[in-house]
């Protein structure tokens, strides 16, 4: 008797946060479940990472496309006294100064493509297979979440006929 008690107080707040809540049927209840369940959360979470995961197994085999740039410039001047021959027999030292200017431009694009990589290959297998685990895991988590709101919204609803019936039962004893 005690139990069925504590049932029915259980019931009835967990009735009572479902009315303050909003919801009316099980479909609303079910709706604010899967909107605050943690098991779900988390579950959805592990997939989108599993999804994100295949993407980088297959980055490895598609098309690598590399690309740099460059540019050089540079300036010198040089002095230097030379000897240089004069009609005569004589030799004169002239001044030679030179200036130079040396400018480089540099482009250089390279696309490779990994025709095969057993490595790589299996990696994708891998991570395609975590998703369809991962998928299989999110799918298994919102099943639980029907079972387990249909069971307190139905377990809700036993505990207000039960509380029904336990004061008409009261008040029929109160009449004899």
């Amino acid at each position: 008797m005690y139990k069925s008690i504590q049932f029915t107080l259980l019931a009835l707040g967990l009735g009572g946060i479902a009315a303050s809540a909003g919801a009316e049927d099980l479909m609303q209840i079910y709706q604010q479940a899967r909107q605050a369940d943690p098991t779900l959360a988390t579950a959805g979470a592990n997939r989108g990472a599993s999804e994100a995961g295949v993407g980088i197994a297959r980055a490895p085999l598609l098309p690598q496309l590399g690309a740099s740039l460059g540019y050089s410039h540079s300036d010198s001047r040089s002095s230097s006294i030379s000897p240089q021959p004069t009609g005569n027999g004589n030799y004169a030292l002239v001044p030679v100064i030179g200036n130079s200017h040396d400018r480089s431009r540099t482009a250089q694009a390279s696309l490779t493509q990994t025709l095969f990589n057993w490595g790589d290959i299996s990696r994708l297998r891998g991570a395609r297979q975590g998703a369809r685990g991962a998928n299989a895991n999110y799918d298994a988590a919102v099943q639980d979440l029907i079972v387990r709101t249909a069971s307190a919204y139905f377990g809700v609803l036993t505990a207000e006929d039960q509380l029904t019936f336990a004061k008409s039962n009261q008040k029929a004893l109160a009449k004899q």
